[in-house]
């Protein structure tokens, strides 16, 4: 005989069923998302130099931000290196759905590439499936599926950039210098550990050895943008001979090691032999990024401000 108590308990099994039932879709489906291993990688900044944002199936990024050459981001303009945050369901939500879409999937890839073009390109690779793979070149205007992607991917770029592991940033500290005639440029070079990890660098005796450049790199800011010619833009290098000072605490095999929040001065005197005027200049550093076992983290570029040179 069904009582008004039996109603009542077989009402309360069917909820607690179904909330079960939801909770266990939900989490299916937040696994699924998880099972989602993502690439985004781009040469826009420098050919040499790509930028990669990976995100494991678990939702770990890892960024490796080369170079801030040719880019507009603000996030942390001057720091480049190995950069890694734990993302959420919610965070990859944008980027999942974009990667999902049909006409996302239905995109086809160039056939043919122009040499030195700027590339960009979304792998999506899910449990058990074939990997895929979305190529943008320069070259063609980017249809708006790859664009969506894209922007979601580089939104995720930015808040991964906030979170250092192994990275490096340079200064110029002072005031814009001004030569007289005859008189070398004097500038202090400040390269410092910006990230959680201890890092190497190498030390002045091993640039050669490991391909360290540093070059001053100028251009006339006197002249209207419109008569600028190849000439008025100057490019010098910087070698173990222009140094005259390098201040580190601790360097050992040839290598600097920087801790987090770790500074290495170098002093430098360059004889330029320029036309008199004003130009805007900066200085680029190119170098390998060690980590503590000597392994190669990535090799880098750091940029630094543009300040300006009166001659």
């Amino acid at each position: 005989m069904i009582t008004e108590k039996n109603i009542y308990f077989l009402v309360v099994v069917f909820m607690l069923t179904l909330v079960a039932c939801c909770q266990a879709d939900t989490h299916k489906g937040g696994e699924e998302q998880m099972q989602q291993e993502i690439q985004y990688w781009s040469n826009a900044a420098d050919e040499m130099l790509p930028t990669e944002l990976s995100i494991s199936n678990q939702g770990m990024a890892t960024l490796k931000l080369r170079t801030m050459r040719n880019t507009t981001n603000a996030t942390n303009a001057s720091v480049v290196g190995l950069f890694q945050m734990q993302l959420d369901e919610l965070r990859l939500q944008s980027l999942n759905q974009a990667l999902n879409t049909k006409e996302f999937v239905a995109l086809s890839n160039p056939t043919t590439f122009i040499e030195g073009e700027v590339l960009r390109k979304l792998t999506c690779k899910k449990l058990g499936q074939p990997e895929m793979v979305k190529i943008a070149s320069g070259s063609a205007a980017r249809a708006p599926a790859f664009l969506q992607a894209e922007n979601a991917a580089k939104a995720l770029l930015s808040d991964v950039q906030k979170h250092p592991l192994y990275a490096l940033s340079i200064e110029v500290p002072g005031p814009s210098p001004q030569l007289h005639k005859g008189e070398p440029l004097d500038i202090t070079v400040v390269i410092a550990n910006r990230g959680y990890k201890s890092v190497r660098i190498p030390s002045p005796d091993a640039w050669h050895e490991k391909m360290v450049s540093m070059t001053l790199e100028a251009l006339r800011s006197d002249v209207p943008a419109n008569d600028l010619k190849p000439f008025h833009q100057k490019f010098e290098m910087i070698t173990k001979a222009d140094l005259k000072q390098a201040n580190h605490t601790d360097i050992a095999d040839k290598f600097i090691t920087l801790p987090p929040g770790g500074k290495s001065e170098f002093i430098l005197s360059k004889r330029l032999t320029w036309e008199a005027g004003s130009y805007n200049l900066r200085i680029s550093v190119q170098l390998p990024l060690e980590n503590m076992e000597g392994q190669e983290v990535l090799r880098c570029e750091l940029l630094s401000d543009i300040f300006n040179l009166l001659t």
